[in-house]
């Protein structure tokens, strides 16, 4: 019975599934308010009204972050006047605090796969806003008790989208044996890299949107959660000075351009019509979408390029409004917000990050 059953696992290997989820985010939630009143205490190119005006129009009513407002303005605004913390500082503040994280949401997302440690066989890192090797993989190791023999893979410093570059890692481990049980963690510190002196508007946006989170997902060949099915990607020619994620000496530095949900929504269409035309889908077939809200613009941009209704957006917005933008961990979050919820399959998750590049996954119950 045994033989027959591996010579139809050979012929008919069961699909890759997501088989559990777990988020974690920092205790200390910091107000609209709270970050109106810190960026007020930066230099910043926007006067008071531009700068309520920003805090309005970004739409998000808490965030989560590593530090309260005061501890902020103390550790990372005010050390060195002149542009805040140095970067080495900055970075000495990810190390805990990102360890932490990724241990809750990986101890959550073991739980509701109903997994043990040891049955972990790959563990895939993924992070934009700190980097050391060893990196938080080691901690994760020691923490949670995984086995000596645990391969490792980082995704590292590729922005928004690493999630779901860190999703097809963990699935081509997945499908090579029956037996591989992946563990994927995203954690970001985004709020170690608040700008200070920061003399773009860009930097202003990204001091008002970007949070600090974790999220973490069991892939395996087991048979329950939704069916990781298909991968995309897309450059966008000419598009490599719109979004950029680089390291400067008063930590890493955010470049957005305005045109990005201009571009977006001119090619977001084409690029996804086709790719799933490609497997006789087309985007009234999607039950739900996990857009990753770069921000409100880039979230509008997408839904109008997709011509996709206001209420499919409503959990990326609920997350944007609820914890702002955490980076590469966002969209794992918006994922569990839809599969808690009932969510229909099948889903596209998409991202954007640096290049500018989109990243997509469709995820089916088959």
């Amino acid at each position: 019975m045994d033989v027959a059953k591996g010579l139809l696992e050979l012929a008919m290997p069961s699909p890759v599934r997501i088989n559990g989820l777990g988020i974690a985010a920092p205790d200390t939630v910091c107000s609209s308010q709270d970050g109106l009143e810190i960026a007020r205490a930066a230099e910043t190119p926007l006067d008071r009204d531009e700068l309520a005006k920003l805090y309005s129009d970004v739409r998000i009513d808490s965030r989560s972050l590593l530090f309260g407002s005061r501890a902020l303005q103390e550790r990372i605004i005010e050390p060195v006047r002149q542009g805040g913390a140095s970067t080495s500082q900055r970075l000495e503040h990810y190390r805990p605090a990102a360890l932490a994280l990724a241990s809750r949401s990986a101890r959550a997302a073991l739980a509701s796969a109903q997994v043990d440690p040891e049955r972990i066989t790959h563990l895939v890192t993924v992070s934009c806003t700190g980097a050391e090797s060893p990196g938080v993989w080691r901690g994760l190791h020691d923490e949670l008790e995984l086995p000596n023999d645990v391969a490792r893979a980082n995704i590292g410093f590729m922005g928004c989208h690493g999630a779901l570059n860190g999703l097809a890692v963990a699935r081509a481990f997945a499908a090579e044996n029956p037996s591989n049980v992946v563990l994927l963690v995203c954690v970001e510190i985004c709020s170690i890299h608040y700008h200070v002196a920061a003399p773009l508007r860009d930097q202003a946006v990204a001091n008002a949107i970007f949070a600090d989170g974790a999220a973490s997902a069991v892939v395996s060949r087991d048979h329950h959660g939704p069916v990781l099915d298909c991968f995309t990607s897309r450059l966008f020619p000419g598009t490599s000075d719109l979004m950029t994620w680089r390291i400067g000496d008063r930590g890493f530095e955010m470049r957005l351009s305005p045109r990005v949900p201009i571009v977006l929504k001119r090619s977001v269409s084409e690029w996804i019509t086709t790719w799933l035309g490609e497997r006789g889908l087309c985007i009234g077939d999607i039950g739900s979408w996990a857009i990753h809200p770069g921000g409100r613009d880039i979230l509008e941009g997408v839904r109008r390029g997709l011509g996709l209704s206001e209420p499919l957006l409503a959990p990326s917005l609920g997350v944007l409004a609820e914890q702002g933008n955490m980076s590469s961990s966002t969209v794992l979050w918006i994922l569990k917000k839809l599969l808690d919820g009932g969510g229909r399959l099948p889903t596209v998750a998409m991202a954007f990050g640096p290049g500018l590049v989109g990243e997509g996954v469709l995820l089916t119950d088959r």
